[in-house]
């Protein structure tokens, strides 16, 4: 009893066994790999384990017993990461950016969260995911944010569970934020003659602003008139003297409406 009380606890002993002794160690060994290790979890026995002939995760193992933040970054690092090295190689569209998105989740949010609770690659479960799920929801940040913070680790954890690094992925299931999106509205008369009474801080952009309400031009097209786009050429002076000799700056999206076929 006491030499299996060495090999459980990991004790390895410091002198050579005999043929007896090698023989219950080959034993065990073969009992312990033949072992169903979900109900050793289920017995709170053991919090994970993979048995080392089962190991194709490369260098995953390093992290295993790391802080989770440490295996995120490792893997969210656009230059050395193999998830993103065999994306790539498979045509599969992921840019630095959106990796360096990632790694800013990890430095915002789920480290700060892992330093309260020092959870591992091995340790980390279904219901640490919740609870994180729940600190999160609580942030003043949109529902979609929300899940990108979350598939931050959730698409780490699938990768290390097809290396088969880990036994089981703790993710399966997890659910998710609505991205619902508040509907975008026309101002009422009422509305815009109110927000055109206020102070502007950039009178160019009140101009700019003003001019797509009235005529229907979206922001680049105003960006683009010209001076015989508009017929009185006092008015055309004035407006084209207030937009060109102020600065400012519109997003643009999608092409243009201006574009006309020719009648040729």
């Amino acid at each position: 009893m006491r030499r299996f009380n060495l090999y459980k606890h990991g004790i390895l002993p410091n002198r050579k066994q005999t043929v007896e002794e090698l023989f219950t160690s080959h034993r065990l060994k073969t009992q312990l790999d033949s072992m169903n290790l979900s109900v050793l979890k289920d017995r709170n026995l053991i919090v994970a384990a993979v048995t080392p002939s089962d190991t194709e995760s490369g260098p995953i193992p390093q992290f295993l017993n790391q802080r989770f933040d440490a295996y995120l970054e490792w893997f969210w690092s656009y230059d050395t990461s193999p998830y993103i090295a065999r994306k790539r190689r498979h045509g599969q569209s992921i840019g630095r950016a959106h990796c360096e998105e990632r790694l800013r989740h990890i430095r915002n949010h789920w480290r700060p969260w892992l330093e309260k609770t020092s959870t591992t690659l091995t340790s980390i479960s279904y219901s640490s995911l919740d609870d994180f799920s729940a600190y999160i929801g609580n942030k003043s940040v949109a529902g979609q944010t929300k899940n990108h913070i979350l598939t931050t680790a959730t698409s780490a954890l699938k990768y290390a569970y097809d290396m088969r690094a880990i036994p089981e992925n703790p993710a399966r299931g997890l659910l998710f934020f609505s991205t619902n999106h508040r509907k975008c509205g026309v101002l009422t008369p009422e509305e815009a003659r109110e927000l055109f009474q206020i102070e502007w801080l950039h009178e160019s952009a009140k101009l700019a602003s003003l001019t797509t309400a009235t005529t229907g031009l979206r922001a680049g097209e105003v960006a683009a008139l010209r001076l015989e786009d508009i017929g009185e050429p006092t008015i055309a002076d004035a407006i084209m003297d207030r937009l060109a000799h102020t600065p400012w700056i519109f997003e643009l999206k999608g092409g243009s409406r201006r574009r006309q076929t020719s009648s040729d």
